[in-house]
């Protein structure tokens, strides 16, 4: 996924140039609990602020949502993510 010339995916998992990182309060989104994260990543242009979703219960991405305050006229972003639930997938066990 690419905004503002950002690759979301890249940063989903390298927290290296990330700023202003925060956890959201606990929240019910569109239905599902979730546990949300806060931050801002560099775009092309500018930063660009990133919310990323994640389901409570499976730690499964649900939504990313990006914002460029600096910039107003571009419209805020979203992708949703869907999984096939015929999948299992086991969540990292943490030691």
């Amino acid at each position: 996924v690419s905004v503002l010339g950002h690759d979301v995916q890249t940063h989903y998992a390298d927290a290296r140039d990330l700023r202003a990182l925060a956890c959201l309060p606990a929240e019910t989104w569109q239905g599902k609990a979730v546990r949300s994260y806060r931050y801002e990543a560099p775009g092309r242009a500018t930063w660009v602020q990133v919310v990323m979703r994640f389901d409570a219960q499976t730690g499964l991405p649900v939504a990313i949502t990006t914002a460029a305050p600096a910039l107003p006229q571009l419209p805020p972003a979203r992708s949703l993510y869907q999984f096939d639930r015929s999948l299992h997938i086991e969540p990292p066990r943490l030691d």
